[in-house]
């Protein structure tokens, strides 16, 4: 199945600077194929003006269209404060129209999220799972548990281990803080009960203590954005597109990971047996995965069986119809009065013999 290509170039070069016109070609891409634009032609889309925009504006906005294509304000960037004032054109030789197309591009403008990326990549995984046979995955096996060193010591020194927080600035300068930080955000989500912005930071202030110690909601806002600026937390949103609270990032959950410490290592190792059971628990998941894809395989082979037989019910039909109007002597007759009529009709121009 091909997909749609869109080629972003400027005005003129008073656009150079950080914010780069080509990061807007996947959204465009998207939107394109989710409209049902699929087919391998060669989109153009020019950057007309730079415009503010504020953080809950949506990616992609279809504002209007003149003849020859679509005006579009396209947010490159989650964190982007500008948008692009963008005309889409149409491609030479496809026959599209630009009302046809401003309506498709419209309906389906809000199918664009600020995760879109994120969802394309997964869609790419599963694409490439579903044409790769079988016999060529490779199922990664997880490392064997080593055995665990028990220090109950630590559970009763978690409080000793706070730093403390006189103030809440410069939190991403202490290494200590900062992960202490993100201890505490973890904890909180794995509650997952908050339903909004202010629950969130409610609880992360109860959780670590701050609220004893005077700090106000606004500097624990101010900490979170920070977090999310330095990619060490990622906004967590509902179906309505609503702030309900923080994830960790792969970066933050790095660095907790490098901060633990690392349990002593025996002078003397034994050798390891294998075992089956845990090999097994290890594929449980990626089986898992590879039993979904196939089911999904399953029901779009039904699903086109479904949509022949109904192809082959109609022609059927159709044929039944054909037979009845040749068969029917009423039919006949209206069809021979026609062709009289019509057949000694003089043509124009020509000349009548007496």
């Amino acid at each position: 199945m091909s997909t749609a290509s869109v080629k972003v170039f400027t005005a003129g070069d008073h656009f150079a600077g950080d914010e780069k016109p080509a990061e807007s070609q996947e959204l465009l891409e998207t939107l394109l194929n989710r409209a049902g634009y699929t087919k391998g032609y060669e989109w153009e889309c020019r950057v007309d003006k730079l415009k503010h925009c504020s953080s809950e504006s949506r990616p992609v906005r279809v504002v209007g269209y003149k003849n020859y294509g679509v005006m579009l304000r396209v947010k490159p960037n989650v964190h982007s404060t500008i948008d692009y004032q963008m005309t889409l054109y149409i491609p030479q030789g496809s026959g599209y129209s630009a009302k046809n197309l401003f309506e498709q591009l419209k309906a389906n403008e809000k199918s664009v999220s600020r995760f879109i990326r994120q969802q394309n990549h997964e869609e790419k995984r599963e694409e490439k799972l579903k044409e790769e046979p079988m016999e060529n995955v490779i199922i990664p096996l997880a490392p064997f548990p080593k055995p665990v060193v028990e220090e109950p010591v630590v559970e009763n020194n978690r409080e000793e281990c706070r730093p403390e927080f006189k103030t809440l600035q410069a939190v991403l300068k202490n290494g200590d803080k900062l992960r202490y930080v993100l201890q505490k955000i973890k904890v909180v989500n794995a509650f997952d009960f908050c339903r909004n912005k202010l629950q969130f930071v409610e609880t992360l202030k109860h959780e670590c203590k701050w609220d004893k110690e005077g700090h106000s909601k606004s500097a624990v806002g101010r900490v979170l954005t920070e977090l999310v600026k330095f990619d060490y937390l990622m906004e967590t949103v509902n179906d309505r597109d609503k702030l309900i609270g923080y994830s960790l990032t792969q970066k933050a959950l790095s660095f907790i990971v490098e901060a633990l410490p690392t349990p002593p290592v025996a002078a003397k190792k034994e050798e390891e047996k294998i075992d089956i059971s845990v090999i097994l628990i290890n594929m449980r998941d990626k089986l898992r995965e590879l039993s979904d894809v196939a089911n999904k395989i399953a029901a779009n082979n039904a699903e086109r069986a479904e949509l022949l037989r109904k192809v082959a019910q109609i022609d059927s039909e159709n044929e039944d119809l054909s037979k009845i109007m040749g068969q029917n002597k009423e039919c006949k007759e209206v069809l021979n009065k026609l062709s009289a009529i019509i057949a000694p009709l003089p043509l124009q121009g020509a000349r009548c013999s007496d």
